[in-house]
């Protein structure tokens, strides 16, 4: 509440609903691409569980049809009956599994990032100190003895308004 306050009495209000609405449309327009990205390729998965439908519900249909006796026919209906049946949820299955791996695979980002900080990123050079003219002192064993912070001619001031 207090930032709503400060914008108003520096009349910045325009300046901060441009600046807003460009990070949300920036932010929106990952989240559109991966929702359409997931939507298309849903749809493919759902076509070609719908062709997996209709080839085990074709070979169901020809093997009861070609069965010699009625035994034979009805031994085969359970189990074309329940090949089916997993056949048709094989497509939910494979719609949920392919949202995990996706989701799975956004949220391994941040694994990534963490692993390239912690071992692709160069280090600083080790310092290396020494007695001579243009090397560096070793400093106390003790050091530091206590945390204080010491400005010697320094001159502050706020940036100027644009």
């Amino acid at each position: 509440r207090s930032g709503l306050t400060t914008i108003r009495a520096y009349n910045c209000i325009k300046l901060f609903d441009v600046s807003h609405t460009i990070a949300v449309n920036t932010s929106s327009r990952s989240n559109n691409s991966w929702r359409s990205t997931m939507r298309w390729l849903l749809i493919r998965i759902d076509i070609l569980s719908c062709l997996m439908v209709i080839v085990v519900a074709v070979v169901a249909c020809a093997l009861v049809y070609g069965g010699d006796t009625v035994e034979d026919r009805v031994d085969l209906l359970s189990v074309l009956s329940l090949a089916v049946t997993y056949t048709i949820s094989i497509a939910g299955v494979m719609g949920y599994l392919v949202i995990v791996l996706a989701d799975m695979e956004s949220s391994m980002n941040s694994v990534e990032r963490c692993y390239e900080y912690a071992f692709e990123v160069p280090q600083e050079r080790k310092v290396v100190y020494g007695t001579g003219p243009n090397e560096k002192p070793q400093p106390p064993s003790d050091w530091p003895q206590e945390g204080a912070v010491t400005f010697k001619n320094v001159c502050l001031r706020y940036a100027p308004d644009k």
